[in-house]
């Protein structure tokens, strides 16, 4: 959470930017398997990333919770399979 703000999340060109941040920095800890950033029904300006592998989330959530994003901290969860692929 707390990855762009409401402005931002309104902005295709700033979520595009964000998506591809997101999977450069995440695709540090395992294979992705997908990376969203949706526009509507996202209040709290989330990122959602699948990884391949429980332990490369694992990492990535150890690694990223807490952490400054563009002056920000940055609030790291985890999701089921089916939230994310409702999104």
């Amino acid at each position: 959470s707390n990855m762009l703000t409401p402005a931002e999340l309104a902005d295709p060109e700033e979520r595009e930017g964000l998506k591809e941040d997101v999977t450069e920095e995440c695709a540090r800890f395992g294979k992705l398997l997908g990376v969203k950033v949706p526009a509507d029904a996202n209040p709290d300006c989330c990122a959602y990333v699948r990884f391949e592998s429980l332990e490369a989330a694992a990492a990535a959530i150890a690694s990223l919770s807490g952490r400054k994003f563009d002056g920000r901290t940055v609030g790291v969860l985890s999701v089921d399979e089916a939230a994310f692929d409702a999104l």
